[in-house]
């Protein structure tokens, strides 16, 4: 596809997170998924010319800690959005794109969640040939996760889709950390998921170093 496509939790999008996302879509990404905005300034944000969708705010008025919850945003270079040729799907917890017939599929899952929920979920975006976000599972792996994995219901399900929906978790390697980073060949990193079509070749992930957003 050549696509760039990135996602970030911000957790709460301040003015100056805005600032740094806009500048990652000149530089680094063409199509940029913002998790965890919070709502954050929404009225405001949600007129910019790069803004292109936004998840469903259907708990308005239920706060925690004195902030809505969730809150995924997609925003595009002119390019990208010019390629977007069907409607934007959103619910409370996904947005899916469909750029050049190829529908893309960011994700915040929270842990309280459950588990049928989870699973009607995965089946509707199964069409998706990428899949990416914040899905609150723990796998165990030798580069990029925990030591433990869990919760299991949840590792269970999503065992239980790959194998159907034709995914593979896509992980990244040690060329693909940020440039300068401290990290160390021994470390483990707790990174956002990414799953891609099996027949899709030739993607990497790459990480993001947000300590700016």
């Amino acid at each position: 596809m050549g696509l760039r496509v990135g996602y970030v939790n911000v957790q709460g999008l301040s003015p100056r997170g805005w600032e740094v996302a806009c500048g990652l879509l000149n530089t680094t990404f063409d199509l940029l998924f913002l998790a965890e905005t919070w709502f954050v300034n929404h009225a405001r944000w949600s007129r910019d010319r790069r803004f292109i969708a936004a998840t469903l705010n259907l708990k308005q008025g239920q706060y925690q800690k004195g902030r809505y919850k969730g809150g995924i945003y997609l925003l595009g270079t002119a390019k990208a959005r010019g390629s977007i040729h069907e409607e934007v799907k959103v619910d409370e917890h996904t947005i899916t794109v469909t750029v050049r017939q190829e529908s893309i599929t960011a994700v915040y899952f929270p842990p309280s969640m459950t588990s049928p929920t989870l699973d009607r979920q995965l089946r509707n975006i199964s069409h998706s040939i990428i899949i990416l976000g914040d899905i609150n599972t723990r796998f165990i792996d030798s580069t990029c996760s925990h030591q433990r994995s869990g919760p299991g219901e949840r590792v269970r399900l999503f065992a239980e889709h790959l194998p159907i929906t034709s995914h593979r978790r896509l992980q990244p390697t040690l060329e693909d950390w940020p440039p300068g980073s401290k990290i160390r060949p021994n470390s483990q990193l707790t990174v956002d998921h990414c799953y891609i079509r099996n027949s899709v070749r030739g993607s990497r992930l790459h990480l993001l170093d947000n300590a700016s957003l």
